[in-house]
């Protein structure tokens, strides 16, 4: 699995969305637009992950990319969803199951900015047109931190709550700040998942943990749509540079402990 990713771009997003903030995960939407408009120019039809699995792929002359997307937040169905439809294109969205229609508590916002996640009917409309609904834990918490039990918990609390509410199977997992080790993927594994998407460049060379860091890279607000082509293409550059976004994720969960710890 985590060879034939490297050969098959996948793209992983957070926001579309034209409101202003602070940070670099939103992108407006007519940059979206323009890149979904370059992969449909250049032959490229979307598959699942589930689909990179089975190696389910078209002819030749077309060339196949995932679009993930972390947080399922609520542009996704405003914004993403018409503009993806429009060119043809389906996307993953990993969903935090108990954060569905609820604001983004679990993040660090400045000036108290806060977005809805998607509803539940929302994610079932995605769903029913081909979309592949993933899980991004329960409360989105940095697993590495937990406790076998708690971080088991967020792996099967959400796989199970929104795969009862869509009626399938939730296969995949995208680990919450890009915070994954070996004793996590093992529970994930345990959780009965069949991947794990991440934001590295990490790579295992055993096929039991590679399957479980399908290796993604971001687009962000800084990204030029000559970026956004040097990803599709694996750059050196591009990834070095999601190593140093990844990196500074973990100013996020150092906030949320130092505010848990004040509450306390």
């Amino acid at each position: 699995m985590g060879a034939i990713s490297l050969n098959v771009p996948i793209l992983a997003y957070h926001k579309v969305d034209n409101k202003f903030e602070l940070g670099i995960n939103r992108i407006s939407v007519t940059a979206f637009e323009k890149q979904i408009k370059y992969l449909q120019q250049q032959h490229y039809y979307s598959i699942s992950l589930s689909d990179l699995k089975n190696k389910k792929f078209e002819s030749e002359n077309r060339f196949p990319v995932i679009i993930t997307f972390d947080d399922a937040d609520e542009s996704i169905y405003q914004n993403v969803f018409p503009i993806l439809d429009k060119y043809c294109f389906k996307a993953t969205v990993f969903v935090i199951s108990n954060f569905v229609g609820k604001y983004n508590k679990w993040d660090y916002n400045f000036f108290g900015n806060r977005s809805r996640h998607l509803n539940w009917e929302q994610i079932k409309i995605l769903s029913q047109h081909g979309w592949e609904i993933g899980s991004h834990t329960a409360t989105h918490q940095d697993l590495t931190r937990l406790s076998d039990n708690q971080a088991l918990f967020e792996l099967t609390e959400s796989k199970f709550k929104i795969s009862e509410i869509l009626n399938k199977s939730v296969d995949y997992i995208s680990y919450p700040f890009n915070r994954f080790n070996e004793h996590v993927i093992s529970l994930a594994r345990e959780a009965n998942y069949k991947g794990g998407c991440t934001l590295s460049s990490r790579n295992y060379s055993n096929k039991k943990l590679s399957e479980f860091a399908i290796q993604r890279i971001g687009v962000y607000s800084i990204d030029s749509l000559k970026a956004y082509k040097n990803k599709l293409n694996n750059s050196r550059f591009e990834l070095s540079k999601q190593k140093v976004i990844s990196f500074f994720s973990i100013g996020t969960i150092l906030f949320n402990l130092l505010k848990n710890k004040n509450n306390y």
